[in-house]
């Protein structure tokens, strides 16, 4: 089944769509299309609720609480009445639950139930140990997940021995890694095996000795002001790093935080960009012209007291998180109820901050590696003058 396009279609935006086809451009294919639309608004809300997963999200994507008990259980009774009241099609259509089509109906009755009972027992009472009750941890995808590596290994044998499925155990702990897909999505980043090749690293010497002082020390007192002409320069590159963003982020609310349409506030980091372009180039948002200023003064900084061939491996990891403890409460701040909707260990904001800090950084040690390497060699007259100097010793 795809999981994926059945969760598309049993949305919101679909009733969103579906009314505005009948509203406003009047269609006459969807004219009467409220009782669709309201049942999937029922189920997307339920989805939601049945798969909350992070303590801190907000609406429906929360857990179930103390501060939300008295809107999340009126909801999850007005969905158990929709759900029993569903019929077939026809004056004497009988009630779904009672028909062939009956299991996804059941399933989600029993659902709602099930909650409603671990919240009475675990949550509600005065003495109970629990805050909230996260309802993604009692799906099944996890083990769905597994069937599926099993299955995959195995050649896609859906029906195998016990001899088979523990031989499969046995090569997917060793070597491959769990598929994330299946007869479900996953949603959050569990893992359900952990000795794969990818989070096997080799053991360093430099692992066990601990960072000294001076690494870990936050510069900002020092951090030097910019130029406006790289100020210019960091807004021009800025754009780059956004379109090479674009290519590997896959979050379309997190993309639009990454660029701006006209000149933004900041004027002078978009003014290279508008010479510049006949169309193609991006101008980045305020947020990520402000990454990267603060990763180029950060640059500029460790410049000051060191030289490009003494940058140790781990310069980008330290700068990266300087970064974010500068600017981790002041950017991309139209992202803020966004990144309560998801996981804490999957905070898109500072992903992106991470993300925007390496790129620009990469660009930057590039550029500045290629510059010692050039003025490290003497000048060659043959290379730079090609064939108007022949041979001369070289």
């Amino acid at each position: 089944m795809k999981v994926n396009l059945a969760a598309q279609t049993i949305s919101t935006s679909v009733a969103d769509a579906l009314r505005f086809c009948e509203r406003h451009l009047q269609l006459p294919q969807f004219a009467g299309c409220e009782p669709t639309c309201k049942f999937l608004e029922i189920f997307d809300r339920l989805f939601d609720m049945m798969n909350s997963r992070n303590p801190i999200a907000r609406g429906l994507k929360g857990p179930l609480r103390h501060a939300n008990e008295r809107t999340n259980m009126a909801f999850l009774m007005e969905a158990y009445n929709y759900i029993i009241g569903l019929k077939e099609p026809g004056i004497t259509g009988r009630p779904l639950v009672a028909t062939g089509k009956k299991t996804a109906f059941l399933g989600f009755l029993v659902a709602i139930k099930s909650s409603k009972q671990l919240y009475d027992t675990y949550v509600r009472p005065p003495t109970s140990q629990l805050q909230y009750l996260l309802t993604y941890k009692f799906s099944q995808d996890h083990l769905e997940l597994f069937f599926a590596a099993i299955y995959s290994v195995n050649g896609c044998n859906n029906n195998p021995t016990a001899r088979q499925t523990a031989s499969a155990f046995r090569r997917m702990v060793a070597r491959h890694a769990i598929k994330t897909s299946g007869n479900c999505s996953p949603l959050d980043s569990t893992v359900v095996l952990e000795a794969t090749p990818s989070n096997m690293l080799p053991f360093r010497q430099s692992d066990t000795q601990p960072e000294t002082e001076e690494n870990t020390e936050t510069h900002i007192p020092s951090l030097p002001s910019l130029s406006m002409f790289k100020e210019a320069v960091v807004g021009y590159i800025a754009g780059f790093v956004v379109r090479t963003a674009m290519k590997k982020i896959h979050c379309s609310t997190s993309l639009s935080a990454l660029s701006v349409e006209s000149s933004s506030q900041d004027k002078l980091g978009h003014t290279l960009i508008d010479m510049k372009s006949r169309g193609g180039l991006i101008r980045p948002s305020d947020s990520v012209l402000q990454v990267c200023k603060t990763a180029e003064r950060y640059i500029q900084q460790h410049l000051l007291t060191s030289h490009i061939p003494e940058l140790d491996s781990k310069f980008k990891a330290r700068l990266s998180t300087q970064v974010l403890e500068l600017n981790g409460g002041s950017a991309f701040k139209e992202l803020e109820q966004h990144m309560f909707n998801l996981e804490p260990y999957n905070n898109h904001v500072f992903i992106l901050i991470k993300y925007t800090a390496n790129s620009y950084t990469n660009i930057r040690l590039h550029f500045l590696a290629k510059e010692t390497s050039s003025a490290s060699h003497c000048k060659w007259l043959c290379k730079t003058l090609g064939k108007l100097v022949l041979h001369k010793n070289q």
